[in-house]
């Protein structure tokens, strides 16, 4: 199930970490200190005996604050929420309008392609031209019309409803941040359920030096993708 680690002791953050100098898969161990008291640290499996970060070695709390990281990324407060959904009717208004413009072109394109395939027929009536011209020039001029009729049906199925999406996205980051302060972490169970979030989100996260790397899953890559270009203006 991904959760447990070295002789079947219950992970919060295994299976979505890997090794950021091996690829090889993060994994922990739960260890006693003299005092008694008990605590997990993570490290790689080194599965292949070649990691150069075999002995790199974090606590539980350690990658806990590391992690915390991933959830800002996704973090948007009211102001930014508000100039994020005025860009996004930005963008798809001008989306539209770049779909009209494609629409028309396409449309006058056909409407000539129409002229020149109804002429060639009737020249080919009153004897103007063979037969083997104007089947070579149909053949072409149609297949012509029939590429100008598929663009036309993509645009007419094109995705324009960018703002919709994005404010999707939006009550997306929103929640996921109230659930990821609602888990304190004051039990396991919680600790689990925050690592169960961050694999909803994440495609895997690659860990070397206290760094981590990772990528977020759709829609949530769009979404910190837009985040960073807000912050940018």
């Amino acid at each position: 199930n991904g959760l447990s680690g070295h002789r079947g002791v219950l992970l919060a953050y295994r299976g979505f970490l890997k090794c950021g100098s091996c690829g090889c898969a993060i994994t922990g161990e739960r260890k006693r200190k003299p005092s008694g008291r008990k605590y997990i640290f993570y490290h790689c499996t080194d599965y292949y005996g070649k990691c150069r970060a075999k002995k790199q070695y974090y606590t539980e709390a350690e990658l806990e604050t590391i992690l915390n990281g991933i959830v800002q990324d996704l973090r948007v407060d009211k102001e930014a929420s508000e100039l994020i959904r005025r860009g996004l009717k930005k963008s798809a208004q001008d989306h539209q309008e770049t779909v009209t413009g494609e629409k028309e072109n396409n449309l006058q394109q056909k409407k000539t392609y129409e002229r020149r395939l109804h002429k060639l027929y009737l020249d080919q009536v009153d004897g103007l031209i063979d037969s083997d011209f104007y089947q070579k020039m149909r053949s072409e001029w149609q297949l012509e019309l029939d590429e100008i009729n598929r663009r036309l049906a993509a645009l007419d199925h094109a995705d324009i409803s960018y703002y919709d999406r994005g404010v999707l996205f939006l009550k997306y980051a929103q929640k996921i941040n109230a659930y990821w302060k609602a888990l304190k972490g004051d039990s396991y169970e919680e600790k689990i359920l925050k690592g169960e979030l961050l694999k909803v989100i994440l495609t895997e996260g690659r860990l070397a030096d206290g760094t981590l790397k990772y990528q977020f899953r759709k829609p949530f890559d769009d979404l910190a993708k837009l985040l960073r270009r807000q912050e940018l203006h």
